[in-house]
């Protein structure tokens, strides 16, 4: 099983607006996001930043699902 993400994210991890500088650059994965939905919940404002993920890969997503479980091959 795979556990949930806790929030706040630790300080040192970048926070994400989940809004690119144009208009219509907004991430539509930002409700599932833990880059995005921990800013409510930081004690103290950490930086945030555009768009953390630059391109449909979305290399910078953390699930607030957690990671999925490595599948282990018998």
């Amino acid at each position: 099983m795979k556990p949930a993400i806790t929030l706040p994210l630790s300080p040192s991890m970048n926070r994400c607006l989940a809004e690119g500088q144009k208009v219509g650059e907004s991430c539509e994965r930002k409700d599932q996001c833990a880059r995005h939905v921990t800013i409510e919940h930081d004690d103290e404002p950490v930086p945030a930043y555009y768009r953390a993920c630059h391109s449909d890969l979305m290399v910078a997503f953390i699930p607030l699902t957690g990671w999925p479980e490595e599948e282990v091959e018998s």
